[in-house]
C-alpha cells in the first residue's frame, strides 16, 4: 500500500499539475545568494573552470554537464543545478557574446536561485540574465501550438514571428520521466548551425537533427515530457 502511495505521487505533479503552475512555484521560491558566498563561490569557479572547460566543451559549447566537478551554483554543486546556466552560456555563444562561465553564474546567484539553487534556477532569471547581456526570452505559452506553428512557418502563440530555421537559440525545459517528479527537470539549448541542429547539453553531444521538429521529438519522446520552451533574441532586431 505504502509503495502504490509512493509510486502514484511521483507521477502527480507532471501528470496532474500544470506546467505553469510548477514554473511558477520555481519564481516564487527563488533565493538570491548572500554577497560573501557569490564572491566566494567565484573565487573557486574561476579556478576550476580554467581546469574543467576543454573536459566540458566542443568547439566552446558547454555539453558535459557532468564535467563540472568542484564548480558551485549557489549551495548546490554545478553537476546538479547548472543547466539552465549552461542553456543560456550556449545561447549567448552562440550570438557571440565573450562571457566568462564563472561570471555567468554569478549572474545568477545575484538573480535568483530556486531555494538558493537546490532546484537550479527559475525562468525569470534566465530572463533577467538574458537581458543585461542584451537579449530577450520571449515565452511559449502554448507548446504543441508553438512546434506546429514553427514547423508551418506561421505567426507564433504570443506575436512574433517563428522563423527558427535560420537563427534563434531555443531553450527548453522538461521532467526528465514524467511518471518520476523525483528524477527532476531539466534544461537544453537548441541551436542550429549550417543545415543542421544540435541539442546541447543533453548527452548526445555528437547527434544531428534536419529539423527543429526532429530536436524537439527527441526531447519530448517517453520518458520525457517537455513543459516549457524560450526563443532567446536579439533586442536589437526589429523583426519581431
Amino acid at each position: 500500500m505504502k509503495q502504490k502511495i509512493f509510486l502514484n505521487f511521483k507521477s502527480f505533479i507532471p501528470s496532474a499539475v500544470p506546467n505553469f503552475a510548477v514554473l511558477g512555484i520555481l519564481n516564487f521560491f527563488s533565493k538570491s545568494i548572500s554577497s560573501k558566498l557569490i564572491d566566494s563561490n567565484y573565487k573557486s569557479n574561476v579556478i576550476q573552470w580554467i581546469k574543467l572547460k576543454n573536459e566540458a566543451t566542443v568547439n566552446g559549447y558547454i555539453v558535459r554537464q557532468s564535467a563540472l566537478k568542484g564548480m558551485w551554483l549557489g549551495r548546490e554543486k554545478c553537476i546538479v543545478n547548472s543547466c539552465e546556466v549552461i542553456a543560456v552560456y550556449n545561447a549567448l555563444l552562440f550570438y557571440g557574446v565573450d562571457i566568462d562561465f564563472s561570471k555567468l553564474i554569478s549572474e545568477f546567484e545575484k538573480d535568483g536561485l530556486s531555494l538558493w539553487g537546490k532546484f537550479g534556477s527559475p525562468v525569470k532569471t534566465m530572463k533577467s540574465v538574458l537581458e543585461k547581456n542584451g537579449f530577450v526570452l520571449n515565452e511559449c505559452k502554448n507548446i504543441n501550438t508553438f512546434m506546429e506553428k514553427t514547423i508551418n512557418n506561421e505567426q507564433g502563440p504570443i506575436g512574433y514571428t517563428c522563423n527558427f530555421e535560420s537563427e534563434n537559440p531555443i531553450i527548453v525545459t522538461y521532467y526528465n520521466d514524467k511518471t518520476d517528479i523525483t528524477k527532476m527537470i531539466h534544461t537544453v539549448s537548441i541551436i542550429k548551425f549550417n543545415n543542421y541542429f544540435k541539442v546541447f547539453n543533453a548527452g548526445i553531444e555528437k547527434a544531428r537533427f534536419n529539423t527543429l521538429q526532429e530536436a524537439y521529438n527527441w526531447i519530448n519522446q517517453f520518458p520525457r515530457k517537455v513543459i516549457w520552451i524560450g526563443v532567446v533574441k536579439n533586442k536589437e532586431r526589429k523583426d519581431y
